[in-house]
């Protein structure tokens, strides 16, 4: 049986292998940057520590510092947070403020499509 058939059919199934990121995060809220944490990242999503517990298959959109927007799905929540599929990247955002209020974008920013 190859490699990769294994973690399918045995205790891991995901995708992606994932790892730890300490970095800080950001989860748009209404029209604010609330602050989380990140547990661990693959390239197909994130496991984020957080009180905020997004709705199930909510789309929103997190701020990784130094790698900019990420749009996502949240998949499911957990004891210490939620986890969410990475669905779109916006890399050019990477001087985007933290902690300031949601604007619209102006003419010509970047924005997730």
């Amino acid at each position: 049986m190859p490699a990769w058939t294994a973690r399918w059919f045995g205790d891991e199934r995901r995708a992606h292998h994932r790892v730890p990121l300490e970095r800080p995060v950001a989860v748009l809220s209404g029209r604010s940057w609330l602050p989380c944490e990140i547990a661990d990242v693959s390239r197909g999503g994130a496991s984020f520590r957080s009180r905020l517990r997004p709705p199930i298959d909510k789309e929103i959109v997190v701020r990784i510092d130094a790698l900019g927007l990420f749009k996502c799905r949240v998949l499911r929540h957990d004891g210490q947070g939620f986890a969410a599929r990475f669905e779109a990247a916006d890399f050019s955002a990477e001087g985007l403020s933290m902690v300031a209020p949601a604007q619209p974008p102006a003419p010509g920013q970047a924005v997730l499509r």
